[in-house]
């Protein structure tokens, strides 16, 4: 038994650098969000007002810096259309990411920058589908609101710029929720 403590004991101690480092209490970040965007040049003006559904996929490389994959879609304004001739379309886009995050207690705020790749599809009056598909940038800051140990209320403001036909700029703001572990 006493070897047993004593080897717990040097355990602990060699654990010590480990802690006073302050490397995260958890490993992975994950999320869903749900909030509205758009495009910020189409013609006509779609708006920011379209519905949008985002999550993303972190992981902890060092203290407080993170790596990842976002994605998102948004349902572009069927009245409106995307572009010239077009009705109710989408963007989707995926972006890998790196994050730094400032941590001020209950809350964290973060500041991204990543590449993406991005699709825009759309349908004409007559219901043919048109496809765009281009590569793009993705910058965005977040907040992440301590609600449990593990459990986070999230929010993302972003915005993008994409290599697309009908419009390059779109932006969006989400709120969710984000597990830590």
């Amino acid at each position: 038994m006493p070897r047993v403590l004593s080897l717990f004991f040097l355990l602990l101690l060699a654990a010590l650098p480990l802690s006073a480092q302050g490397v995260e209490p958890y490993s992975y970040d994950v999320g869903l969000l749900g909030g509205m965007g758009g495009s910020l040049d189409a013609e006509p003006d779609t708006g920011l007002t379209n519905s949008a559904f985002g999550a993303h996929a972190l992981m902890v490389i060092e203290r407080f810096t993170l790596v990842g994959v976002r994605a998102a879609r948004i349902e572009l304004d069927e009245d409106q259309g995307f572009a010239p001739g077009l009705g109710k379309g989408q963007l989707e886009y995926a972006a890998l990411v790196g994050e730094y995050r400032y941590p001020k207690g209950f809350y964290d705020v973060g500041i991204y920058l990543g590449l993406g790749g991005y699709r825009v599809t759309g349908e004409f009056p007559d219901g043919e589908e048109r496809s765009d598909t281009a590569l793009g940038v993705a910058f965005g800051v977040t907040g992440e609101f301590e609600l449990y140990r593990w459990l986070y209320l999230v929010a993302d403001v972003n915005a993008h710029y994409a290599f697309l036909e009908d419009a390059n700029l779109f932006g969006g703001a989400l709120i969710g929720l984000g597990f830590r572990f």
